[in-house]
């Protein structure tokens, strides 16, 4: 650990989901953490460390106390609403961090309607999710085959983006992608509807089936010549 708070932490599973937050979050030139119970495999510690991702174990129900002193201040928190492994009470111990909630993807069997919604700056849904759920947070993104991106925003859904990259399943990775890249870019401009668009072209730009690996994740350059060309 450096003693540094990193600029993005990821909390909870499934841990390639929140393994793939911590990379994107890294390709966009964030200090990363990621923060998981038990431990890592293999493949994914080996995808991990090259590319300067703090990592933190606790036991198999995450609590608090397994958060490194020092990550407690950092910018941008991300978990996972259908993680079985979260101690409710975690994430209020990140009181000046902007966090962010993944509530979607392929297993939602398990969701609870309102977990973790306390305290969130912004939800993350699978879009056929976010037509039933309660938005208990003043920013939230949907993902899905109908529609695109759409952006939750001063009481209203606004469509971001509708096109055949972007209308696409919201599996796990893919909407941690999204969600990494809207919640590093909100911190930058400060402006839900600048950070969706930038999410959207992350979005169009990955991979139908993306891998564990830096490679398979658009740079800022790629996601901004996309939106220039849109």
């Amino acid at each position: 650990m450096t003693g540094s708070p990193p600029d993005f932490v990821a909390v909870g599973g499934p841990t390639a989901a929140t393994a793939f937050a911590t990379l994107t979050a890294a390709r966009l030139g964030r200090s990363t953490g990621l923060l998981v119970a038990d431990s890592l495999p293999a493949q994914e510690r080996e995808a991990l460390v090259p590319a300067g991702i703090e990592l933190a174990f606790g036991s198999s129900l995450l609590r608090s106390e397994h958060i490194p002193w020092s990550w407690l201040d950092a910018e941008i928190v991300l978990a996972s609403r259908f993680a079985t492994d979260i101690d409710s009470a975690l994430l209020g111990r990140f009181g000046r961090s902007l966090i962010g909630i993944m509530a979607g993807g392929s297993d939602t069997a398990n969701q609870q309607p309102g977990f973790f919604t306390s305290g969130a700056g912004a939800l993350f849904f699978a879009e056929s999710e976010a037509e039933s759920a309660s938005i208990g947070a003043p920013i939230a993104l949907s993902l899905g085959t109908e529609n695109g991106l759409r952006l939750w925003w001063q009481e209203r859904w606004l469509t971001i983006a509708s096109t055949p990259e972007t209308r696409r399943e919201p599996g796990p990775l893919i909407l941690a992608a999204t969600a990494t890249a809207f919640l590093v870019r909100l911190t930058e401009t400060r402006n839900a509807v600048t950070a969706s668009h930038f999410a959207a072209g992350m979005t169009a730009l990955l991979p139908e089936a993306p891998r564990l690996s830096l490679e398979d994740i658009p740079n800022r350059d790629a996601i901004v010549a996309v939106q220039e060309n849109s």
